[in-house]
């Protein structure tokens, strides 16, 4: 700082338009192109990001809704043993439930099941 009668001067920086030389350009031009890759793979990367979670939170919705029936129902849809009777003289067959004996379906006998099997 210099002290020259009632004028005082100090050193301070200012933000001030520079005019760039032809290298310093070129190094501007290869940073951006440099950002503007690296942008478009984050992009990349948050689309691929983005399908992932939606398909994780699509079955995780879908768990929901099937959960959410079986208790507003009181009803779940399981694999149970059953037995299949074919009766060749009514020409019905009958699915009945192994473990409580309730039958759960009579019907028409298809054409396949009307082809009488015999003992050999």
């Amino acid at each position: 700082m210099a002290k020259n009668g009632t004028i005082r001067t100090m050193d301070e920086s200012h933000k001030l338009p520079c005019k760039l030389t032809d290298k310093e350009r070129a190094l501007a031009g290869e940073s951006v192109a440099e950002l503007v890759k690296q942008t478009e793979e984050l992009e990349m990367e948050k689309k691929a990001y983005t399908a992932s979670v939606g398909g994780q939170i699509k079955i995780l919705m879908e768990k929901i809704s099937r959960q959410s029936a079986m208790i507003r129902d009181g009803v779940e849809m399981r694999m149970v043993e059953c037995e299949l009777s074919l009766n060749y003289t009514t020409l019905k067959a009958t699915v009945t439930r192994k473990d409580t004996k309730v039958e759960v379906e009579t019907r028409d006998l298809n054409e396949d099941e009307k082809q009488m099997e015999f003992d050999v």
